[in-house]
């Protein structure tokens, strides 16, 4: 695959990040800042491309964890990733976070719980097949007892997600072992993305045909107006 430059950000949960890969160098700023994620992300992106001494016209795709997370952090990231792709011409590759937390762990059969609030969890399975990190389950917003008895199941190497700490339903389930990642970070977007281009190079797509995974149905999204 030729070299490309990806910028990719996330607000999805308490943790805010932003990471950028350009000419094969990686630059990235994390921070936990619950409620602050507006006002943090875009001068983090302001600071990866000063240290890059890069623009956005330098990038080729932007990255943005689009869910399950927050309503408002979801939210968040959407509508900048929209806003900066709009303004510099770009397209958008949407990541599920959870994904994103499974790479993170660098095992090869991971379960992600994490803390979805009023006493569920969002939750999936992910198993590394050829290589690549894949989802073998659904992504799900399910009660703590429900996540615990597929993890059973499923027998994973690894946890990921706040939920294995918060709920004892299922930090009883695997005494042996603590979530090694508790948050998205946009760095391993970036690391998901490039196993995603590489096998499919399809996957970035206009800005307005990003949307949101709230996983909860009740939650509609509304994109940038007049588009």
């Amino acid at each position: 695959m030729k070299t490309v430059n990806l910028l990719a950000i996330d607000t999805s949960m308490e943790a805010c990040s932003a990471s950028l890969l350009v000419e094969g160098h990686r630059y990235k700023e994390y921070d936990i800042c619950p409620q602050q994620h507006s006002q943090k992300i875009l001068p983090m992106v302001q600071a990866l491309l000063k240290q890059a001494n890069a623009s956005l016209a330098d990038v080729h795709h932007i990255i943005v964890g689009r869910g399950p997370g927050s309503f408002t952090g979801v939210r968040i990231a959407c509508g900048i990733a929209q806003g900066l792709a709009y303004g510099a011409g770009l397209k958008v590759i949407g990541l599920s976070t959870l994904a994103a937390m499974a790479l993170a762990t660098k095992k090869d059969k991971v379960a992600v719980a994490s803390d979805a609030r009023m006493g569920e969890v969002y939750y999936a399975e992910f198993q590394r097949r050829d290589n690549l990190l894949a989802m073998v389950s659904k992504e799900q917003v399910c009660a703590p007892q429900i996540a615990a008895a597929s993890a059973c199941k499923f027998e994973p190497d690894a946890l990921a997600g706040t939920g294995w700490a918060n709920y004892p339903d299922l930090s009883s389930v695997f005494s042996d072992k603590q979530a090694s990642v508790l948050y998205p970070n946009a760095d391993s977007m970036i690391d998901l993305a490039l196993q995603d281009l590489a096998n499919n190079s399809s996957i970035a797509v206009d800005a307005s045909d990003i949307e949101p995974i709230y996983v909860r149905d009740t939650v509609t999204w509304k994109k940038l107006p007049g588009r």
